[in-house]
């Protein structure tokens, strides 16, 4: 687990499966990531690769939650969905984010973000790490510019679980 002045972030549980399904089938939070707004069937898949992806590599996406009310704000982390996208980005882990419509505008993916690479380059000394995201702008979000999405993670051999 990580903590910062505002939140919480931790590693998926079964339990969080409602809040998860609520997030991806909004149609504001999927616009430009999918478009498509995901069904009960792919939110349960997502929710069981997030936990077998930190089972298989001790890392991937956390839970943000509001530290004072543990409300689910969203979600962030390192994954390699090994994506059949141009240009390959060759096997390595991909950074990202996805927030509640209400959490939009807050700082929270900065603060989130900023902790959670925080603690991947003390325990996984990272030395790049590729982002993605499907913008109306040519201009990288202000989470992108602020995370200083450029590094790789390299794995140690000493366990990366939070």
């Amino acid at each position: 687990m990580i903590e910062t002045e505002r939140l919480i972030l931790r590693p998926h549980a079964i339990t969080d499966f409602e809040a998860v399904r609520k997030l991806w089938a909004d149609p504001k939070v999927v616009r430009f990531i999918s478009g498509t707004q995901s069904t009960t069937e792919d939110s349960w898949a997502r929710l069981l690769r997030y936990i077998g992806h930190w089972t298989a590599f001790d890392v991937g996406y956390f839970v943000i939650a509001d530290r004072n009310d543990g409300r689910y704000l969203g979600e962030c982390g390192f994954m390699e969905f090994r994506r059949e996208i141009t240009p390959s980005l060759g096997g390595a882990a991909e950074v990202g984010w996805v927030l509640d419509p209400a959490a939009w505008g807050k700082g929270v993916a900065m603060e989130a973000m900023t902790a959670v690479i925080d603690w991947h380059r003390k325990s996984l000394m990272l030395s790049r790490l590729p982002a993605s995201s499907r913008q109306t702008t040519r201009h990288p979000s202000r989470s992108q510019r602020g995370s200083g999405s450029s590094w790789t993670p390299r794995r140690s051999t000493a366990s990366a679980r939070p």
